[in-house]
């Protein structure tokens, strides 16, 4: 009977990180609720994890609730209040079960990305199939509201999902099977959505998987990798329905290479921020037209100032210190969700997070959580190492 249990809550913890990671509001909101409440039960209390940990969760929230509660008036969302509610709750419940149940954690975080990949997939799947033929780079089409979205945030998402199933890959028969799926889909639809940073985050990751420990097996299937993902891309360029977005990708990187407007705005956005330490300045790139700086610290000081960013400078000097503190504390031991955490941090830094693609601070919350969490676990050395 202790055994159904088990599996049952187990299940349902699983359940609520995929909903969360899906977006599913109606269904994750009460599931957590559950969750939080049989974990409460099973543990006769609910543990908030490490100094560390706890505060760089309590960072982010004060982050959220800064931005949303300073900058409101100039925040570009049909209801500020519900959505900050929305990203405050999961920031909260998600890394509280993490550090509760974690020996389920890899598990959760698994089907957390899987639930983020399915949503981010089916916007671009049904993007793709969309008679007018006009979305792709640039634009998307969402099927569960019927409005246009920028692409660069559902790309950012497929790369954190990439980077997570690559670095913390765990050697089992069944996720290679997975795999097997998951990354072909990957690769096309990131050529569909022609981003640039994709790409290069994969490189990144690649690199990094590889570089820590390197043999005559691992450039063998370093180079196996490479040319699967070389001939299944030529096979695909081949049909001609898709050869236009090959083309595209092979273009921006070959005429453009990295050049882009955000190192405009970047300049614009410190500049402006020197001058308006408070916050109430917009972006202004001669490429560009939008209201946002796509970059998590500039688009905070444009609507809530210094202010707002001094708890989220606090989370990230948290996770550094305590990365130092890891590395010296066990050094035999590999932590790939500090890397992880380093990567999310990066992306935030192209995307327009706070009023848009919020499941990016959310799993920068669950990685930084995972990673400092991991130092005070007595089997992280079996849960952290992968194979």
């Amino acid at each position: 009977m202790q055994t159904v249990n088990n599996h049952f809550y187990k299940t349902l913890l699983l359940l609520s990180f995929f909903s969360a990671g899906f977006s599913l509001y109606y269904v994750f909101i009460p599931l957590l609720i559950i969750s939080l409440i049989l974990s409460m039960i099973k543990n006769r209390t609910l543990y908030a994890g490490c100094t560390a940990a706890s505060y760089n969760v309590l960072f982010i929230v004060l982050f959220v609730f800064s931005v949303f509660s300073i900058g409101s008036e100039l925040l570009i969302l049909e209801s500020p209040v519900k959505y900050a509610m929305y990203m405050i709750f999961l920031i909260v419940c998600l890394p509280l079960l993490l550090i509760n149940n974690f020996e389920y954690a890899w598990y959760m975080l698994f089907f957390f990305i899987l639930g983020v990949f399915f949503r981010a997939e089916s916007i671009v799947v049904y993007s793709f199939l969309d008679p007018s033929g006009v979305y792709g780079y640039g634009k998307l089409l969402d099927p569960f509201n019927h409005e246009e979205i920028n692409s660069p945030g559902i790309s950012n998402s497929l790369a954190i999902v990439f980077m997570f199933f690559f670095v913390a890959y765990k050697n089992t028969l069944s996720l290679k099977y997975l795999l097997i799926f998951i990354y072909p889909l990957i690769l096309l639809s990131s050529i569909f959505l022609g981003g640039r940073a994709f790409f290069i985050i994969a490189l990144v990751c690649i690199t990094y998987k590889y570089s820590r420990n390197f043999k005559i097996k691992t450039l063998i299937g370093l180079t196996i990798l490479i040319c699967l993902g070389c001939i299944f891309s030529l096979l695909v360029k081949e049909i001609p329905f898709f050869d236009k977005y090959f083309d595209l990708i092979f273009e921006r990187f070959g005429s453009e290479g990295l050049k882009s407007a955000r190192f405009e705005l970047i300049q614009d956005g410190i500049t402006k921020f020197l001058i308006h330490p408070l916050g109430g300045f917009t972006p202004n790139a001669s490429e560009y037209s939008g209201y946002w700086y796509h970059n998590i610290y500039l688009d905070s000081a444009r609507v809530a100032g210094v202010i707002s960013l001094i708890p989220f400078i606090l989370s990230n000097l948290i996770v550094l210190i305590s990365y130092l503190g890891y590395r010296n504390y066990r050094k035999r031991i590999k932590n790939p969700y500090f890397f992880i955490s380093l990567i999310t941090l990066i992306i935030m830094c192209q995307d327009v997070v706070l009023e848009g693609n919020m499941m990016l601070l959310i799993s920068y919350a669950l990685f930084t959580t995972m990673a400092i969490q991991s130092r005070r676990y007595k089997k992280s050395e079996t849960l952290l190492q992968s194979k």
